[in-house]
């Protein structure tokens, strides 16, 4: 362990002379390195940092600027709070001890998180979504999954983000500014159900289907497209279906426009 204020006697003896010499020195021990609380690491907000040390009748030195400490550096006395990306640096000095080696910490805090206009969930009708952080210099996101890196392919201008096709939709963010570490990713999935502009686009979609003739608002249906022998109708809530081999209603004409009422 450390040796702390001990005292050593020395006698020097001479061959042929009356006289012996005793000598007196002190060895001093080394004071301990400071400590931090809580440890160097990335936070979600600003920390208050304490210094400690084991070492009875000490001061701490530190630096804010990356330089090494001396005991002219600014001493310790109150935690210090750290609100970006700081270096650490604290040394222990004490009467009859050698200085203590440097501790070095390194703290850093993200950006605020993104946060997005519209809440996740299943949608019926197209919408659009915006990207905000408080704080954040820059933002950069996807829509296809992916945790999005700082690349000017992913900056985000501010503008809306239009989901408008059936399917499962997933925009990821994250928020960047000089100083602090990049945010935690933010997520979002949209799954929108969205009816189809024609039969084509139905047909593309799903090759080889039929639905059922079920609508949510039966009363109020109209006849949006006509295909050869398929013909499409929407419901006033935005639900879709296609109808094959109309043929197979007999004498009824379809057109485009016309509503139908009932079931």
């Amino acid at each position: 362990g450390n040796i702390k204020d001990q005292t050593f006697k020395f006698y020097k003896y001479s061959a042929g002379s009356a006289s012996n010499y005793m000598t007196t020195c002190a060895a001093a021990g080394t004071c301990e390195a400071p400590s931090f609380s809580p440890a160097a690491g990335t936070f979600d907000a600003a920390q208050d940092i304490t210094l400690q040390t084991s070492t009875p009748s000490a001061h701490i030195y530190y630096t804010l600027d990356g330089t090494d400490p001396d005991d002219g550096s600014a001493e310790y006395s109150t935690p210090i709070h750290i609100t970006q990306n700081t270096t650490i640096k604290a040394i222990t000095y004490a009467d009859g001890l050698t200085k203590s080696s440097i501790s070095t910490g390194e703290f850093n805090i993200r950006c605020t998180q993104p946060t997005f206009s519209l809440e996740e969930g299943e949608y019926t009708t197209a919408q659009n979504v915006t990207i905000s952080a408080d704080g954040a210099e820059h933002i950069y996101y996807t829509i296809n999954g992916d945790d999005p890196i700082v690349d000017p392919a992913n900056l985000y201008d501010g503008s809306a983000i239009a989901i408008n096709t059936t399917g499962s939709h997933t925009i990821k963010a994250i928020a960047v500014k000089a100083g602090y570490a990049n945010s935690n990713v933010a997520s979002a999935t949209y799954v929108m159900d969205l009816p189809y502009g024609s039969i084509a686009e139905f047909v593309t979609a799903k090759p080889n289907t039929a639905k059922d003739l079920v609508f949510e608002e039966a009363d109020n249906c109209v006849i949006t497209g006509i295909n050869g022998n398929s013909v499409y109708v929407q419901d006033a809530s935005g639900k879709g279906m296609i109808i094959f081999n109309k043929s197979g209603y007999g004498a009824l004409e379809f057109h485009v426009g016309d509503r139908i009422v009932g079931t």
